[in-house]
């Protein structure tokens, strides 16, 4: 009796089990049947990829984009205290409408004095800006700077050097010169000294 009991009990879990394996058949076969006879998913071609402008490859070439046709101004030689001048070429080398905007320019010492033409630039169009460095009273290799701002992303400050050898252009020897004049000469006081450096 025990032994029949285990028997039917055995087979009423495996019939339960093998209902369940069929419906479980059923359902995915159903699914692939749906999704093959649909036209909606077969037919129907992926939505184009949308590509926001800042994810864009391309969406550099939009903004505006300073360049200099060089950053460094090599005077040379300038004597002491005499005004030496460098210019600084640029161009809007970016496509963006609202054009390459130039801020203000910041100088490290009081000895340069700067002049740009305008504040804004449209794509191509170039400028220039022009630096007075007036070289100071001692001979030394100087080296000063000037910072372009701008609404480049990517360059938003750029450094420009000016780079001098101040030097002492005239030499006499000996440094002081005595002179003496007679009465003969215009009247002046003998052994009057004149000193000249």
């Amino acid at each position: 009796m025990k032994r029949n009991q285990l028997v039917l009990g055995f087979a009423l879990v495996s019939l339960i089990l093998s209902l369940g394996i069929g419906w479980q058949q059923s359902a995915i076969s159903q699914s692939a049947k749906n999704t093959t006879e649909s036209p909606s998913v077969t037919s129907q071609s992926p939505e184009p990829l949308k590509v926001s402008p800042k994810t864009s490859p391309d969406a550099n070439n939009l903004l505006p984009r300073i360049s200099f046709e060089k950053t460094v101004c090599d005077l040379g030689d300038v004597g002491r205290g005499t005004k030496n001048t460098c210019e600084f070429k640029f161009t809007n080398t970016g496509s963006a409408d609202g054009g390459l905007k130039i801020g203000k320019i910041k100088r490290t010492c009081g000895c340069t004095v700067f002049k740009l033409d305008r504040k804004e630039y449209a794509p191509g169009q170039t400028g220039t800006i022009r630096v007075s460095y007036i070289a100071g009273k001692s001979t030394a290799l100087r080296q000063k700077h000037i910072y372009v701002p701008s609404n480049d992303k990517d360059n938003p400050k750029v450094k420009l050097t000016i780079k001098a050898r101040v030097v002492q252009m005239v030499e006499a020897a000996p440094q002081k010169l005595g002179l003496s004049l007679r009465k003969g000469s215009g009247g002046a006081v003998e052994k009057v000294r004149f000193c000249c450096a």
